[in-house]
């Protein structure tokens, strides 16, 4: 029997098995981060136009200096909305909160929530100083924070 025939073939297993091994490793790991990234996009993706700053009634008021901000929310769910007016941030989610200075409008009462689905609320931030010069709006879907959605950064006086 040739022993040097025999070890270069289980030398050669080996080297496939390995090979198989190392593969099999960097493939679990890349399919990990792939699905997550797809995950995220796919929550979203459906996002676009669906929550927006509705212009009407979205200004400032000069004379009791307040800002009026409105958000519709189309036909999706989303779990949180995250708002920005001047670095000021805050999230409406689905359950009636006390966020500082902001409140219903019209009655002015405390207790805001996310506007459901397929509608859109108003909302008054009161005790500023001076007119806020932007507001941002980004949804949080299944946990993840989506890209802004929409966005004044000219607040018009009224």
């Amino acid at each position: 029997m040739n022993k040097k025939a025999l070890s270069a073939i289980i030398s050669m297993l080996l080297i496939v098995a390995l090979t198989l091994v190392l593969v099999s490793v960097v493939w679990v790991v890349i399919k990990g981060i792939i699905d997550d990234k797809i995950s995220e996009s796919e929550a979203c993706s459906f996002i676009f136009d669906k929550v927006s700053l509705n212009d009407d009634y979205t200004f400032y008021n000069q004379t009791n200096k307040e800002f009026l901000f409105s958000i519709n929310v189309g036909d999706i769910e989303i779990d949180k909305l995250l708002v920005s007016i001047d670095g000021q941030t805050f999230k409406l989610s689905n359950t009636e909160q006390d966020i500082n200075n902001v409140v219903k409008y019209p009655d002015r009462s405390p207790g805001v929530k996310l506007p459901s689905s397929g509608s859109g609320k108003t909302y008054l931030l009161i005790g500023i100083t001076e007119k806020p010069s932007s507001i941002k709006i980004a949804p949080i879907v299944n946990n993840i924070q989506c890209e802004v959605s929409d966005s004044r950064l000219n607040i018009r006086n009224c």
